[in-house]
């Protein structure tokens, strides 16, 4: 055995390895799993406390250069001279290329799938540099985005590395599915390749397989990959894995639960036929023109009741906490015009009227909001203005990724961000309160298109076209990302996503089954040119589940106003 002569670098049959804090979670799951008896490829292991000081260092460059500097610096960063040996005589040894791979303590938690770098196909001249390039994975802009609205350090509080023998195929995920079935993704060619094109097909408890798969693979292969499935259910308590075929048997390649549990926005209730109404949509369009808590209580509270909505440009903000006073002082102002009530007792009706149109029988609240005054335009055009400007100051200060991130925050949040409180709760990931409602509308009167279905789940949002080369940067919230090709880079796009719709592809290729993690609902195969065109604004309600798209323009939201 190699492991005795080990310092630096950890055999997975080593009792250490098994500890998350020591191995992250994916190499433990394997320790674990391997230590059980379950089939699994021997392994080495980079310690997170190896590459403690590499990341601490990138986290400091982060502060200032940003994400690019970091990353630069990492890879620029090779692992101590004992990683270095110790690995190269391992793979030396093994007369083959390895897959490098990494291992977050928390990266059992499907919120961190395809969050950290991988390489396949490495040599021994290269090995160490994989290493590196792992841990500059850590710094992706993605992953630390994943980082902040976690609330974790970076790389989920750890990074170690994984070294494996590389397998040349077949290999693929399996699932365990309600009911006792197991759904098996079988991936042509290597093994956890995203770009690679997936077989899909179902094993019933029976033991009795059906689907592409189970033709192409052989139906008994395909059971053996069900059966090793339901053991690592059994004995780690893991309803997802990845797997790989050495010798003639499945073999364990990763296993964490599958899926983030996220609450569907579509409401099993019947439509109102009030949804399908312009009103609803002119609701829809606000809602989504401005979005999330200060949306609601700084805009939709007064916004409904105008003839036209001005669309200001931002103004010059010196002071954001000074600027958000006003504005909020002008907003109340506003909802009292608009609701012909003192300011306090409009804010109360605006909340009531606005929970209602999202209920399940809006039809009352709609006609309440249809009898709303017209609010003094010059105020409005201020408060937008406001708006937009504090925005752009709190960008520019470094306080929030985006413009888009304000908006998902309260009046309080943002005040505690302004004052630099360090405890200020991170931007929620999940559907705000008006998805579901936008969500029905889109559907309701929207134009459908049938793809096939790639991950479940229902979820509604504005559409974003994304086209190659894939830019870093933060992305909206809850957009519907329109592609024409599921490339695997989308991958990085896919935590503050909705939804996902892509042309001509397979529902089996990894990049789905990462969506399927994050609950990210996506739908392929669709005729995307269909979808939106330049110069609209185009929102889009999307069931994972059916392969089912709706799309409807909303008028842009300087236009959205009563008729």
């Amino acid at each position: 055995m190699l492991a005795p002569a080990l310092r630096h670098v950890l055999d997975l049959d080593d009792a250490r390895a098994r500890d998350p804090a020591v191995a992250g979670a994916k190499a433990a799951t394997l320790a674990r799993a391997r230590a059980a008896g379950l089939p699994c490829l021997p392994g080495w292991v980079v310690p997170v406390a190896e590459g403690r000081e590499t990341l601490r260092r990138g986290a400091d460059s982060l502060v200032a250069g940003g994400s690019g500097r970091a990353r630069l610096l990492v890879m620029d960063t090779p692992p101590g001279s004992g990683v270095r040996d110790e690995l190269a005589g391992l793979v030396r040894a093994l007369d083959g290329p390895v897959v490098v791979r990494s291992s977050s303590v928390a990266e059992d938690d499907p919120l961190w799938a395809g969050a950290f770098g991988s390489f396949d196909a490495i040599g021994v001249s290269d090995v160490a540099t994989a290493v590196s390039g792992v841990w500059a994975s850590a710094f992706t802009v993605d992953a630390l985005r994943r980082c902040a609205e976690v609330g974790v350090p970076v790389a989920g509080g750890g990074l170690a590395v994984l070294v494996q023998p590389r397998l040349t195929g077949p290999g693929g995920s399996a699932r365990l599915l309600p009911g006792g079935a197991v759904e098996v993704t079988a991936i042509r060619g290597v093994p956890g390749s995203m770009s690679r094109r997936g077989l899909r097909a179902t094993v019933e408890v029976s033991g009795a397989a059906h689907g592409p798969a189970a033709d192409t693979l052989g139906a008994e292969r395909v059971a053996a990959v069900a059966r090793l499935a339901r053991r690592v259910v059994e004995v780690l308590g893991l309803d997802l894995i990845e797997w790989g075929w050495a010798d003639g048997a499945a073999v364990l390649l990763q296993a964490r639960r599958a899926a983030v549990r996220i609450a569907s926005p579509a409401r099993r209730t019947p439509p109102s036929p009030a949804l399908a109404t312009e009103q609803a949509r002119r609701v829809a369009g606000l809602a989504t023109g401005f979005p999330g808590p200060l949306g609601e209580s700084l805009v939709l509270a007064w916004a409904l009741g105008c003839t036209r909505l001005p669309a200001p440009d931002p103004a010059p903000v010196a002071d954001p906490a000074r600027a958000l006073t006003v504005t909020a002082l002008l907003a109340g102002v506003l909802t009292a015009q608009a609701w012909g009530l003192p300011p306090q007792q409009a804010r109360q009706e605006a909340r009531r009227v606005l929970a209602a149109v999202r209920g399940p029988h809006p039809d009352a609240a709609f006609d309440r909001l249809a009898g709303l005054a017209d609010p003094d335009a010059d105020a409005a055009c201020r408060v937008l203005a406001l708006l937009a400007g504090l925005a752009e100051a709190m960008v520019e200060a470094g306080l929030v990724a985006s413009p888009d991130e304000v908006w998902r925050h309260d009046e309080h949040g943002l005040r505690r961000i302004l004052a630099a409180d360090t405890s200020a709760p991170p931007v929620r990931r999940g559907p705000d309160r008006w998805e579901p409602f936008l969500y029905r509308v889109v559907a309701a009167q929207g134009r459908p298109v049938t793809g096939v279905a790639a991950a479940p789940g229902a979820a509604a949002g504005p559409v974003r076209v994304i086209a190659p080369p894939i830019e870093p940067g933060p992305r909206g919230h809850r957009e519907v990302l329109v592609t024409r090709h599921p490339l695997p880079e989308l991958a990085s796009l896919l935590w503050s996503a909705a939804a996902l719709v892509t042309g001509p592809g397979d529902p089996g290729a990894h990049l789905f089954e990462v969506a399927a993690c994050l609950g990210v609902p996506a739908v392929v195969d669709v005729d995307v040119r269909s979808l939106c065109a330049d110069g609209r604004r185009v929102s889009a309600a999307v069931d994972g589940a059916s392969g089912t798209v709706w799309t409807l323009d909303l008028q842009r939201r300087a236009d959205v106003g009563r008729r």
